[in-house]
């Protein structure tokens, strides 16, 4: 089995509990507020088109729907897909479709965001998916990533044979690597910010005693 293969079948198994855990299913109104106000100032104002790689249970993507933006959500996990298709019923609905994070399915200059959260620590081949989201994106489209230094985290394990394949998991990986990155797969104006609201709201909602790992917020726009 491909490392692609083990990491799919992972996210598989771990999509029954997924929303069930503090910051993943966002299952309290004060957490989708708050949520909804940090995506604010990273995004354009709505509507507009968003691709949201690695969707998962489609949370985010519902929540963008819900204020205004279209929204496409791809994952390479059917079974995420199929909770996130089973929320979005009745309510402002993403299309969801499966898709590969790294090369999703699109034409060029196609959409105005790429969106992910808590998605590139688990690829393989970021620099690649950031030259592929270059190209979908319209000329001064921007790329939003949300993520965190999970490497870092000694709660937080997979197997090592997937942890060895992903650079963003390394345990010395910074957010300096992920700008750099971003930066030579064309990308302008690259910032990294944080999400202190968000990362103060998980710590008192939290109900274990895991590692806090903070978030990190890169942004960049595509030339034009």
């Amino acid at each position: 089995m491909s490392i692609q293969a083990k990491i799919t079948a992972l996210w598989d198994r771990a999509s029954e509990r997924y929303d069930t855990h503090t910051g993943h299913g966002l299952n309290t109104t004060r957490e989708q507020e708050a949520w909804t106000a940090a995506l604010r100032a990273p995004l354009p104002p709505p509507p507009a088109d968003v691709l949201d790689v690695g969707t998962g249970t489609g949370v985010i993507a519902m929540l963008l729907a819900g204020i205004g933006y279209s929204v496409r959500g791809v994952d390479l996990s059917e079974k995420m897909l199929a909770r996130a298709r089973a929320k979005a019923r009745g309510a402002p609905s993403p299309r969801f479709e499966c898709g590969d994070a790294i090369d999703p399915p699109g034409a060029p200059d196609s959409v105005d965001v790429v969106f992910n959260r808590h998605v590139v620590h688990m690829l393989t081949d970021p620099a690649l998916a950031l030259h592929n989201w270059h190209r979908l994106l319209r000329p001064g489209g921007r790329v939003v990533i949300i993520d965190g230094l999970w490497g870092q985290d000694p709660d937080d394990r997979i197997p090592d044979d997937i942890q060895a394949a992903l650079p963003l998991r390394a345990p010395d990986a910074t957010t300096d690597d992920v700008r750099r990155l971003t930066e030579a797969a064309g990308f302008a104006h690259v910032t990294v910010s944080d999400l202190g609201d968000i990362d103060r709201l998980e710590r008192e909602l939290a109900t274990d005693d895991a590692t806090e790992i903070p978030h990190y917020v890169v942004t960049g726009y595509k030339p034009g």
